[in-house]
């Protein structure tokens, strides 16, 4: 997770405290609902196959 919050040019130095790193998770967590990103149960994140948001959306309603 440290890598990824580093790439989008988030603080991951020790004065931060992990904050950063945890507030990236919670977004990619979000992303995850809204069916852009993929998650699988060792909080490995991916990106969604092409339509996979809108498959999730269509449902979400029933």
């Amino acid at each position: 997770m440290k890598d990824i919050t580093a790439a989008i040019g988030e603080d991951v130095s020790d004065t931060s405290k992990g904050r950063r790193v945890e507030t990236t998770r919670s977004r990619l967590q979000a992303l995850v609902k809204e069916g852009r990103l993929i998650e699988d149960p060792t909080a490995w994140f991916a990106i969604a196959p092409t339509g996979a948001g809108n498959r999730r959306q269509e449902g979400a309603g029933e």
